[in-house]
């Protein structure tokens, strides 16, 4: 079973990594525990080496369909690592909850972008 879903991620992973014109990245995922203490319900991180175009996503353990999703949406993260690579030291830690919110609604918009002109090619997404 196991097996079974990293042999589907990793076909996720492919099709969004070339989609998104990332092919000059390593990308990797891993299986992991997320062990938050606010009780956030965390899916999926991104760990960027943006100097060795290298990047490892993190992905819960725990059985999801939603594995695709999660895979394009840490992979969009990877599209304005830059950008949010400049911007977080410049921010003060009073803004800093309301930068990442923006973040996350402007990675959301953009995952229901590439889902939606993706819909006919469900069997690559999950």
């Amino acid at each position: 079973m196991k097996y079974r879903r990293e042999k589907k991620i990793k076909k996720y992973l492919d099709y969004w990594q070339i989609f998104l014109s990332l092919t000059d990245w390593t990308l990797t995922f891993k299986l992991v525990d997320f062990h938050r203490t606010d009780g956030y319900n965390q899916s999926g991180d991104i760990m960027v080496d943006a100097r060795n175009k290298r990047a490892t996503i993190l992905l819960k353990k725990q059985e999801t369909k939603k594995d695709s999703v999660i895979v394009l949406h840490e992979l969009l993260h990877l599209l304005l690592w830059q950008l949010d690579s400049y911007a977080e030291p410049n921010i003060s830690e009073k803004k800093k909850k309301q930068y990442f919110q923006h973040l996350e609604n402007v990675v959301s918009h953009m995952e229901r972008i590439f889902l939606e002109l993706n819909a006919d090619k469900a069997d690559k997404r999950g």
